[in-house]
Order: C-alpha cells, then sequence, then structure tokens
C-alpha cells in the first residue's frame, strides 16, 4: 500500500464526519478500534489493511481528524482548504520518528532502496479539490456528503452501507398513480397480475420490498411476471438460489418482457455482485438483481459497451459473484 491519492485524501476528510455504520468512529476520543480502521480502509479503496501499516494510517486518519477539528465552522464547506494544508500524507518517512525504521513494504518482496518520495498537495483556489481524471463518479445518499471517486471499483465500496437504494425508489412511486392499465407485483404481499391500481398498491403497501411495475395490457403484465419467474426474480420463484457466477444472463442489447423498448434508453447497469451478475438496459432487472441483498456490486453507465468493460474488468479480479436471494417463509 503506498501513498494514499488526493482523491483518497478528500473521501477521508469527507467519511470522518458522515460515518454512520455499527462501528462509528469516535472523533470526540480518536479512539480507533482495529476494526474501524479496516472499514475506513476499506471506504477509502484499500481493499486490505495489513496489520503493520495499521499504526501508520491510524496517524493518517488521526492528522485528518485534527484538521476537522481545528477548522469547525467551515468543515465541511472548506474541503479545500483542508486538502491544501495537507501538505503531506504519504506512508514513508514521515512517520519513521514514530518508531517505524523503515515503512513496510508493498509487495512481499522487500524494496531494494529506502522509500523516501513523499507526496506533496499544492493547489491554488481556483484548482479543482481532486485532479480531473479520464471518468469520475459520484456517490451520494440521502443525509450524506456526495464522494467523489476516480476508480469504478472504489466508487462501489462506498455504496456498501447502502440499504436497498433501488428499492427504496421503487417503494416511494407508490405514492403516486401510475398510468399504466395493468400491474405486475413482483415481490409484495400477492405475486400476480392485477387489472386495478388500487389492488395493486394494496398488495405492495406496507411491504420492506416491494417490486412492480406496470405494463399496457394484461398479456404484456402476465408474460412480464413468467419470465422473472423463470429467471428466480419473484418472491415466488421456484427456482433454486445458486452462488454460482457463471449464470448466464440476458443478451442486453436484445429485448425481453421486462425491458420492452429499453435497450436504446442510454442507461446500462453493470452487476458484479447481485442475484444474476451481468448487463442490464432497464432500471426493473437492476432491481430484481440488487433491492434487499446486502454485499451487492453495481453501477450504471451511458453506454453498453462502458458496461460490458467494466464487468469484464470486475471478472478479471474475481469481484463477480452470484448471490443468492432468501426470500422468508
Amino acid at each position: 500500500m503506498g501513498p494514499l491519492t488526493p482523491a483518497q485524501v478528500a473521501d477521508l476528510l469527507h467519511l470522518l464526519p458522515t460515518c454512520t455504520s455499527p462501528t462509528q468512529v469516535d472523533r470526540s476520543t480518536g479512539d480507533f478500534t482495529d476494526a474501524q480502521l479496516e472499514e475506513l480502509a476499506g471506504h477509502l479503496g484499500l481493499v486490505t489493511l495489513a496489520h503493520e501499516f495499521q499504526p501508520v494510517f491510524l496517524k493518517v486518519v488521526l492528522a485528518a481528524q485534527r484538521m476537522a477539528r481545528d477548522s469547525p465552522p467551515e468543515y465541511p464547506d472548506k474541503i479545500d482548504d483542508l486538502i491544501e494544508n495537507f501538505d503531506v500524507l504519504s506512508l514513508d518517512e514521515h512517520f519513521l520518528d514514530e518508531g517505524m525504521v523503515t515503512p513496510p513494504p508493498s509487495s512481499p518482496e522487500p524494496p531494494t532502496m529506502p522509500v523516501t518520495a513523499r507526496m506533496h498537495i499544492a493547489r491554488s483556489r481556483s484548482t479543482p479539490v481532486t485532479p480531473q481524471p479520464s471518468c469520475e463518479y459520484t456517490v451520494s445518499s440521502p443525509g450524506k456528503t456526495t464522494l467523489h471517486a476516480t476508480n469504478w471499483f472504489h466508487a462501489s465500496t462506498l455504496t456498501k452501507e447502502a440499504r436497498g437504494p433501488v428499492a427504496r425508489r421503487v417503494n416511494k412511486s407508490t405514492r403516486n398513480k401510475p398510468t399504466s392499465s395493468t400491474y405486475t407485483v413482483f415481490f409484495g404481499g400477492e405475486v400476480r397480475v392485477f387489472e386495478a391500481w388500487e389492488d395493486a398498491q394494496r398488495s405492495v403497501t406496507g411491504h420492506g420490498l416491494a417490486l412492480f411495475s406496470g405494463f399496457p395490457n394484461v398479456q404484456a403484465a402476465t408474460t412480464a411476471l413468467e419470465y422473472a419467474r423463470s429467471m428466480g426474480w419473484t418472491a415466488d420463484s421456484q427456482l433454486p438460489p445458486s452462488t454460482t457466477a457463471s449464470i448466464p444472463a440476458p443478451d442486453p442489447s436484445a429485448d425481453n418482457p421486462l425491458n420492452i423498448g429499453a435497450a436504446g434508453s442510454g442507461v446500462w447497469y453493470a452487476i458484479c455482485k447481485g442475484v444474476r451478475p451481468g448487463i442490464y438496459c432497464s432500471y426493473l432487472e437492476c432491481g430484481f438483481n440488487v433491492s434487499g441483498i446486502k454485499g451487492t456490486l453495481f453501477s450504471t453507465f451511458d453506454t453498453c459497451a462502458e458496461a460490458e468493460g467494466v464487468l469484464a474488468d470486475a471478472q478479471d479480479a474475481s469481484w463477480v459473484e452470484a448471490i443468492p436471494r432468501v426470500v422468508p417463509l
């Protein structure tokens, strides 16, 4: 593990005041457990935090924490100033006076010469907080600061604590009566086709996971329900759960009963960890794969090619995993 990047510094300063997981960091005392350090490291995209790195990373976190406390009225609005003043943030000789004779190696082979490089962040007021990458991702959730990442896998780690964002959006839509004439409830009180919105609404109201959609007629709604059942995407599906990531996903370029007309919508979903990993072109299909499931990993893209490229990278990195949905009896 080498020096933290400017983007990771920015994320760290954002994460300190917004961390709300069960292992919440006690910022008032600076008391960080190993689990809390692991959590912060994971949020920053550092997949593992070796034991020998923990003292160093703790000093990095505490340094950022002190900076946040030194400017309480402006934090986190003055994040630019904090970043500018964070002159050196590196896992190198900056911490040697704290008892570490040499920095731990970042690979199994020890370095052939001492590590002396430091990362300096020098910016003018007109410079962006983070370098402008070829592609940037933003991660946001209700009540939390929007975070930015220059790497998709880094961005995905920031969404791990989200609790079914797709499901929540579907549930919110129950407040307004849809304009469709027939409705299919895939997850809710009763899995079937309804010809009246009032009946469908009663079936989904009050359920933690409610997935449904409107269709132009009974035939289309029935066909969509049968297709979803065959994919294991309904509460009453008889398809046995599987953890095999090689389950074939639908062809993203082809229409099916759930995404008719959506293939050219310009929104593509790359699902690396979900019920059926793959590329999808409809919001509904994405919901079937990730809503109400812990540990999902997915993102949206403007083109199918970009989504396929990310999924291929995830497969190479062994990030693709089929997560079975467990439906309560």
